[in-house]
């Protein structure tokens, strides 16, 4: 029961239990997704395990290990952003995670570095420019999907993304989950015609 009691519980965080979503992300079948969800199968392969730990940056041991705690580990894609005063100082930058529960949002922010890292780097790159060091290409690009929240924080005088640089071990946070779901639905929605004017810009 204990794979299935944490494999429910990373996709009912990650995919609202809607395990064809599931079945898209991962790469997996849907009949053993299915089947592992409803406890049909609670002895998965060691490629499934792979494939979700890999998908969902989890160790595979955490599905089958009782002293890991139930807790879900944070794993997502790394967003770099401004400190909240707006500098753009290296040392004043801080780290914050699209956590894999804010699945479309991940997605996003994964396929757009693919394509604009496939892109040779000059002035005329979009949202990037000529960025070749990896930490001030994340953060032009994270900066861009994220300039609605950035703008929020500078009206309200408060920060809203989380700073995980402070805190190594965070536990998900439901709000800033929320937030980035909704963000990642809008994205989602013109991504295809974004990457497409990115392609016909070269």
């Amino acid at each position: 029961m204990l794979f299935t009691n944490r494999f429910r519980r990373l996709i009912d965080i990650a995919h609202d239990g809607n395990i064809r979503e599931a079945s898209r992300a991962t790469g997996l079948p849907y009949p053993t997704l299915r089947d592992l969800y409803s406890g049909r199968n609670a002895n998965p392969s060691l490629n499934t395990l792979r494939a979700l730990a890999d998908t969902y940056k989890v160790y595979e041991q955490w599905f089958l290990d009782e002293k890991q705690g139930d807790q879900i580990p944070l794993g997502g894609w790394v967003a770099y952003l401004p400190a909240f005063d707006g500098s753009i100082e290296r040392r004043k930058i801080r780290e914050t995670i699209i956590p894999f529960a804010a699945w479309s949002m991940k997605s996003v922010a994964e396929r757009l570095d693919s394509v604009l890292e496939a892109v040779p780097p000059t002035p005329k790159r979009p949202i990037v420019g000529d960025s070749r060091d990896e930490k001030e290409f994340n953060l032009k690009l994270s900066t861009f999907l994220f300039q609605s929240i950035l703008d929020a924080e500078r009206a309200i005088g408060r920060e809203l993304a989380p700073n995980y640089a402070v805190a190594p071990y965070p536990e998900m946070d439901d709000q800033w989950i929320s937030r980035l779901k909704l963000l990642g639905l809008y994205w989602e929605s013109i991504v295809d015609e974004l990457i497409e004017s990115i392609h016909a810009s070269q």
